[in-house]
């Protein structure tokens, strides 16, 4: 099966990691319309055309938090079926080296923001999906 990359969707998003190998992760405002806000999620967004993956994680999180990322690392690939009916590539990447400036200022795609352990994931409700979320346990049971 040959993939239609006109309907071919990248998204590139990123563990933000503190000293207590604690992520952030940030409340969905209802900015999008698409039934999401209230969700929790990681950083980052879609790719836009002829973007580099690696810069589009550190654009995107520079515009929703205004950081800037430094030597942020690929920790996981998926793809698959998207919608309506297109493909997508997910990266994500994770960083613990980021330019905080003057701190973390959300943009208006979130309205809240938590440093969690991993402990606490199943606390919450997420915009991504379970085998990501697992993706995300796993890798950060592996840092203790």
């Amino acid at each position: 099966m040959v993939m239609n990359i006109d309907k071919l969707v990248f998204v590139s998003k990123c563990i933000l990691l503190n000293e207590k190998n604690e992520f952030l992760i940030l409340k969905r405002t209802n900015y999008k319309n698409d039934g999401t806000e209230g969700l929790w999620d990681i950083p980052g967004g879609s790719v836009d055309l002829d973007e580099d993956v690696n810069e589009a994680v550190k654009r995107e999180v520079s515009e929703e938090l205004q950081i800037d990322l430094i030597n942020p690392k690929v920790f996981s690939v998926d793809s698959g079926k998207g919608n309506p009916s297109g493909q997508y590539m997910f990266v994500i990447f994770y960083c613990r080296d980021y330019d905080l400036k003057e701190g973390i200022k959300l943009s208006q795609e979130h309205s809240e923001l938590k440093w969690i352990s991993v402990n606490e994931m199943d606390n919450y409700k997420y915009y991504l999906k379970d085998n990501r979320i697992q993706y995300i346990k796993d890798f950060l049971n592996s840092l203790k």
